[in-house]
C-alpha cells in the first residue's frame, strides 16, 4: 500500500473550506484507490501529516479540523474503527505512544501556508505568548501538557542580539531515532522587514529538548538557511567548563544554496553537520 491524499482545489494557499480525502492506493490490485476519511487540515508543504503509527501494521493517523479546534484521527484501515485526539499531532515517537504537536494556528498566522486554515491565532498580538507552544500528547489518551511554551524562547539568549522584541513561533519538530529527544525551530519575525513584508524575513534558530521531561531546551548557533533536516543518530555530549557545549548529531540537506550562499546558484547537495550548541541552562540530566 501507499499513502496518498487528493483534491480538487488548486488554489495556492487551501482556504478554510477546502476539504482532502485522504486514502491508500493497492499497489497489488491494479492501483486502487481506497478511500479512509478527510481532512480539513492540511497545507502543500506537508500535507496532513498522514503517516502510519509506529509499531502498527494496521493504524493510521493524520490531522484534521473539529470545531474550533485541530484534531487528529488515528484509525485502523483494517475495522475502519476510528478515534479523535483533540490535539493536531506534528511528529510521532518511535514507539507509536507519544505525539507533539505544535500551533498550527500561530504557525500560519505567521507563515501561511505552513500552519492549517480555519481558525484564528489567538495569540496573534502577542509577540511570545505562555500558552502557545509545543505540546506532548498520549495518543493513547489524548492527554496533553504543554511543554515548552514560546515565552521560554525570551529566557534563552541569542548570539546574534536581543529577541525580546520579536514575534516567535515553533515550526518542524521532529523525534531522534530512539525517541528520546526532539528537534523543533524556533523562528521569529525580523522588526525591520515587519512592516513591508509581514511574512518574511525570519529569522531561525535549531533546539533540541529531551522528550521525557521537562527543561531549557539546547539551542544552536546557525549562520546557514536549514531547509531540509533529520536525525542521523541519537548523539548529545558535553564539554566541561562554565559554559556547557553539547554536540547534537544532524543529518542537513540543501537543495539550493541561493539565495542564502556566497556566489551563483550551485547544483543541489547533501552534506552532514554536527551542530554545537550552548546550553542555558539545561534541566538536571537532560
Amino acid at each position: 500500500m501507499c499513502w496518498v491524499w487528493r483534491l480538487i482545489s488548486r488554489t495556492v494557499r487551501p482556504p478554510p473550506d477546502d476539504v482532502i480525502t485522504v486514502g491508500m492506493v493497492d499497489l497489488e490490485d491494479n492501483d486502487r484507490w481506497i478511500a479512509l476519511g478527510e481532512s480539513r487540515a492540511w497545507n502543500w508543504q506537508q500535507g496532513c501529516m498522514l503517516q502510519w503509527i509506529p509499531g502498527s501494521k494496521t493504524d493510521v493517523i493524520w490531522n484534521d479540523r473539529e470545531g474550533d479546534r485541530f484534531v487528529a484521527r488515528i484509525m485502523n484501515v483494517k475495522t475502519r474503527e476510528m478515534r479523535t485526539i483533540p490535539h493536531a499531532i506534528y511528529t510521532v515517537s518511535p514507539d507509536g505512544r507519544t505525539g507533539m504537536s505544535a500551533d498550527f494556528r500561530r504557525i500560519q498566522d505567521m507563515r501561511p501556508g505552513y500552519g492549517y486554515a480555519g481558525l484564528p491565532d489567538p495569540n496573534a498580538d502577542k509577540l511570545a505568548p505562555d500558552d502557545s507552544g509545543i505540546w506532548k500528547v498520549n495518543l493513547r489518551t489524548g492527554d496533553a501538557k504543554l511543554v515548552i511554551s514560546v515565552a521560554d524562547m525570551l529566557k534563552i539568549p541569542f548570539w546574534k542580539g536581543d529577541i525580546t522584541k520579536n514575534k516567535h513561533y515553533f515550526n518542524h519538530l521532529l523525534f531522534s531515532p530512539d525517541g528520546s529527544r526532539f528537534i523543533f525551530l524556533n523562528r521569529w519575525r525580523i522588526n525591520e522587514f515587519r512592516e513591508t513584508n509581514p511574512t518574511t524575513p525570519f529569522d531561525t534558530r535549531m533546539l533540541t529538548a529531551h522528550a521525557g521531561r521537562q527543561g531549557y531546551p539546547r539551542g544552536g548557533r546557525f549562520r546557514l538557511h536549514l531547509p531540509y533536516f533529520i536525525w542521523r543518530a541519537t548523539k548529545v555530549t558535553f564539554s566541561p567548563g562554565p559554559v556547557r557545549k553539547a554536540t547534537a548529531t544532524v543529518s542537513i540537506s540543501l537543495r539550493t544554496t541561493a539565495p542564502y550562499a556566497r556566489g551563483p546558484r550551485s547544483a543541489p547537495m547533501s552534506w552532514r553537520a554536527t551542530a554545537i550548541a550552548p546550553i542555558f541552562p539545561a534541566a538536571s540530566g537532560s
